[in-house]
């Protein structure tokens, strides 16, 4: 039997915890059906994903309060709708993520806004377990030196500034 790939249909969460992994703040959470795509059974390969016109908006609000700052954690947590499939597991490196924050340099006070992917918040394994209504850790980001990042951009661009999706891709079956 070869290898078969689906869309993991759930809950992504947002955390905010502290340098030792206590929660401060649920930034957001959101069921993963809100977002557009499809998943090739047999490659993995996602479509019909990435027209911003079509994603939810995740706009910043005023200020840098409440950022996120030095030392802090950004966790990507996971709820399945149910359990892993024959040998499933939940694909980081097929997965898609477009997040977009704002970021400021607390040093110089320079402020700019970015998108960050799957790799930028480190959700590249291949070798997390879904099991239904319980929480996997998907991703982690340590924020840097300096640094203060706040969930979302200013829209310039109402119709596509701010899209954000999250597309969880899982692996069925074994290698042939």
């Amino acid at each position: 039997m070869a290898y078969s790939y689906a869309r993991k249909e759930g809950i992504i969460r947002l955390i905010h915890t502290d340098h030792n992994n206590v929660p401060i703040q649920i930034l957001g959470e959101w069921r993963t059906y809100l977002f557009p795509g499809t998943v090739n059974s047999s490659t993995g390969a996602i479509s019909d994903h990435d027209d911003p016109t079509t994603l939810p908006k995740l706009i910043k609000k005023a200020g840098l309060i409440n950022a996120l700052k030095e030392d802090d954690k950004l966790v990507l947590e996971f709820y399945s709708d149910d359990d892993a499939g024959s040998n499933g597991v939940l694909m980081g490196s097929k997965s898609y993520v477009r997040l977009p924050v704002t970021i400021q340099n607390t040093r110089t006070g320079f402020v700019y806004e970015s998108i960050f992917n799957a790799s930028d918040i480190g959700f590249t394994a291949d070798d997390k377990v879904a099991i239904k209504d319980t929480p996997v850790k998907l991703a982690e980001l340590t924020i840097p030196s300096q640094a203060r990042i706040k969930l979302g951009i200013a829209p310039k661009d109402i119709r596509v500034d701010g899209a954000f999706s999250f597309i969880i891709v899982e692996r069925t079956g074994t290698a042939s």
